[in-house]
Parts: C-alpha cells; structure tokens; sequence
C-alpha cells in the first residue's frame, strides 16, 4: 500500500479499507470470500484493489488502525491496546531480542478486564479475551487459503479459533489438531475438556463450514504410549500413519505455515493428560512430578507446558530441578506430542495467554535458550504480564 500514498489521500485509502473488510466479512453460499476473491470482485465493481495482497494490506489497515469493529464476543470484554501498551510492546520485544543478531518476536500487549471471582474464573475470562483478539487480530490477517494452521489444547486456543472462525473463516486452511485428551478450564463451553480435537472442531461448527476430511487431521492417538513404542513402530506403519504430524520429523520437513500454542506452569490446575490417562504408570509419575513441583515451588521450580510437551522452565540451581527434570524425560519419552524444537520448525508461532501463573513460562519461550529464538513468534498478552515478563528478561541480562 505505501507505493501509492504519494497519489492517493489517506482519507480515500481508510474509506477502501473498510469497504474492504465489509466485502470480507459477507458469506457467500455459506462461505467467506477468499481475499483473492474479493479483490477480483472489488475490481469488477470498478474499485482501486489491485490483486490478493493489495487487498490483505487493506484488511490489516482497517483492523490494525481502529477503522472497524468487530465483534469477537461480550463487547464488554474486548481488550483495548493504547499508547502505552505500544510501548511496553516494544519493551518486551527489546528484552526477547537481547544478544540475537535478528528480530524475531512480533509483540501484542493489550488491556483485559480483571473481574472478581475465583483464580479459574479470572484466567477463563483473560484468556477469552486475548485469544479473541488473537484470533480476530493476528490470525485473521496472517492466514491464507492453502496454509496448514496446527492447533493446540486449552482456552487459549479455543477463543484464538472463534476469533478466526467469526472473522476471516476457515475456507481453504488445513487444521491440524496437535494435541490430545486434556482439561483446560471452561473455555467457550462451559464443562467440555478443550483437547485440540474438541477446538478444531468447534471452530469449523461455530462458522457454520463443514470441515472437508482431506483438510482436517485430528489427534486420534492414546495420549500415552509405551517408552519408545512409537519409535519402534515400523516405518509407514499404523502408529506412524496416525501420530505423522505430531512428529519432529514432520515438523521438520513439511514446515507447517501458523501454530496456534497456548502455554501453561504444571500445577493442580490445569490438569494435564498424563493425570487422565489409563496408563496408571504415567499417571503415577505425573503425580509424583506435581508433588516435586508443590515442594519446591516457593523456591522457584518451574515446569512448562505447550502443546503437552513438557521442559524445565527455571535454572539448573532452583532446589528440586534435577529430579523433576528427571521425571520430566521419562513423562515426554512417553507422550505422544510435538517437542518445543519441532514447533520451532512452523513458519510462525503464536503464542497466546497472561496471568500471574504464567509469567516465569513466558519468560522461559522468550529468554536467549528458547528453541522459539530467532524464529518468527506473536505473542498476545496482557499488560500486567507483560510488565512482569520484561522486568524477568531484564534481570536475566543484567
């Protein structure tokens, strides 16, 4: 767009920008218009878009400026950037970007409400609310028809995937459920267990477009296998054929285009699927992981969690590090998952949640030993997390 804005007044290009988004937004036979659809249509109706790209930039004017609302849910709990924001933004990424010789954190800190209530009630409603400004946001405007968009568990998630699904839609992306059976607070259903299976099909079923088997692939494997039965399993064999795109090699090759993670401290809540699983002896070290963790808590032990896939998240001196890292071998040995280093291999990350629990998680993706680092990440968060988050990285460096 800015090749154009010596010739064209601002005031004409914000005017195009949300006829731009209205065209959008229109469904037609049951569908949203592709943004090379739109711009075709735009032409035809004799207006000044010139292909697929001209018309996404138009897109991205009119929601990242503020020319158009939309609504993502209560009205009451859409987050709110401000100039501030824009600066503790720019904070967060500077403290991520120390010693790296490129950019690589695109930041979003926005205002949520705070309501009053119990610590669950609290993190349902912040992660509503910035997962729907992630998914109408972020997502909608980096996602494109022919991209292979890997989802994982948790509120997070599923609020990111309503925001997508009530804004752009989901017409022509692949959706990959990246992770099993789980329980992450109540999320947009009061009572379901947000497994990413149960995210990816709630996002096709709440934008009303039925998910066509070739470009749906969900988790259908048992959460636990045996150590190494995966890895023994023959290659083009069923383990193989059914947990492909949870795989490191996978990741590694195919290069998903967008992995939607939301990310977690390991602790009573939320109960993570080894709790669930049938296999009693993962579950028994998942138990006696927690109860390493509850131990040496108040001294700094941290265990995170994305996409199921688990990793100390404090120093190698926190007391109780070494025989929780322990357990943490034996539990990621035997969960079927995509490994932080295999994430790192999608084109982009977004990273979306906030909260007092989170901020020594957080600090852990975005410090100089991520596997995140140096490759394309978003984050959405909110301003208290963010602020904490910064002055945690600043003090690392320091």
């Amino acid at each position: 767009m800015d090749h154009r804005s010596g010739r064209r007044a601002e005031i004409e290009l914000d005017a195009l920008a949300r006829v731009v988004v209205r065209m959008r937004l229109e469904i037609l036979d049951g569908r949203q218009r592709s943004f090379g659809q739109l711009a075709a249509e735009a032409r035809r109706q004799g207006l000044d878009v010139r292909d697929e790209r001209d018309a996404r930039a138009l897109y991205v004017r009119a929601i990242r400026g503020g020319l158009v609302q939309i609504d993502v849910g209560d009205s009451r709990r859409k987050p709110v950037r401000s100039a501030e924001n824009d600066v503790l933004s720019r904070a967060l990424e500077k403290a991520a970007h120390q010693g790296s010789s490129t950019p690589w954190l695109e930041a979003r800190v926005v205002d949520v409400l705070y309501p009053e209530g119990d610590a669950e009630s609290m993190d349902d409603s912040i992660h509503e609310q910035l997962g729907s400004h992630a998914g109408a946001i972020w997502l909608a405007t980096e996602v494109a028809s022919g991209d292979r968009l890997c989802v994982s568990a948790g509120r997070a998630a599923v609020w990111s995937m309503n925001g997508l699904a009530r804004t752009r839609g989901l017409s022509g992306v692949k959706l990959y459920s990246i992770s099993g059976g789980s329980e992450r607070g109540r999320g947009a259903v009061p009572g379901k267990s947000l497994n990413a299976d149960f995210v990816v099909g709630h996002a096709i079923a709440s934008c009303e477009q039925r998910g066509e088997p070739e470009n749906v692939r969900y988790t259908t494997l048992p959460i636990a296998l045996d150590p190494d039965k995966l890895q023994r399993d023959k290659e083009g064999g069923l383990l193989r054929l059914l947990a492909g795109h949870l795989l490191d090699d996978w990741w590694i090759k195919r290069r998903p285009d967008t992995v939607v993670l939301g990310f977690a401290a390991i602790g009573p809540e939320p109960r993570h699927p080894m709790l669930l699983s049938r296999n009693k002896a993962m579950s028994g070290l998942m138990e006696e992981l927690l109860s390493v963790v509850e131990r040496h808590r108040d001294q700094g032990l941290v265990v995170g969690e994305v996409a199921q896939h688990l990793w100390m998240a404090c120093a190698r001196s926190t007391p109780g590090y070494d025989a929780a890292n322990e357990l943490v071998g034996k539990l990621n040995g035997a969960l079927v998952a995509p490994t932080l280093k295999g994430l790192s291999h999608a084109r982009k990350r977004l990273l979306v949640g906030g909260g007092q629990g989170k901020v020594a998680v957080l600090r852990s993706l975005l410090s100089a030993s991520s596997c995140f680092r140096g490759r394309w990440t978003a984050l959405v968060t909110d301003s208290r997390t963010a602020s904490l988050v910064v002055h945690a990285l600043q003090r690392s460096t320091a």
